[in-house]
């Protein structure tokens, strides 16, 4: 009976060793071996974690010249925008620390602005050029930016900001 046991579990261990380098092959994704292998394509290196790659999939690209004609097309749309920070003023109140920022950008006309809303101490300076992940809102007015004041002018709530 004994030697009848030690069969089967050898029946039984070969398949089990099959099927699980099968699903290993399946779960990294490499099917060539199977018959279903396809090509891969940019959105299979899409990063998967939260980190700043990650809103290069799930921000636009802000329309500059559509922001111009109507700025409030984009009312609470996910936005991303590249610029050079021209003012910023750290703002310290019981609830924590903000900076307001003055962002130019290539692409609008002289003089006009964003304003950058970022919920902390900024860790960049003026005439960095960063690329920044946030909310669009409109209007947006500033007293303290001495490039904006008395502006009503597109905004952005920072999510994310990096240095480009």
């Amino acid at each position: 009976m004994l030697f009848l046991y030690d069969e089967m579990w050898d029946l039984l261990l070969i398949p089990g060793i099959i099927l699980s380098h099968l699903f290993l092959q399946l779960r990294n994704g490499d099917m060539k071996y199977i018959g279903i292998y396809r090509e891969r394509s940019e959105d299979d290196y899409a990063p998967m974690n939260n980190d700043i790659d990650t809103y290069n999939y799930s921000y636009t690209k802000l329309n500059l010249s559509l922001v111009q004609r109507t700025p409030e097309a984009f009312i609470g749309e996910k936005v991303q925008i590249t610029g050079q920070i021209t003012g910023k003023v750290e703002v310290i109140e019981e609830s924590g620390a903000r900076t307001d920022i003055a962002l130019s950008v290539q692409g609008l006309s002289n003089g006009v602005y964003l304003i950058l809303s970022y919920p902390n101490v900024l860790p960049f300076k003026e005439k960095d050029v960063v690329t920044v992940y946030g909310e669009y809102y409109f209007p947006a007015e500033n007293q303290r930016l001495k490039e904006v004041a008395g502006k009503k002018l597109p905004g952005i709530k920072v999510v994310k900001m990096k240095k480009s």
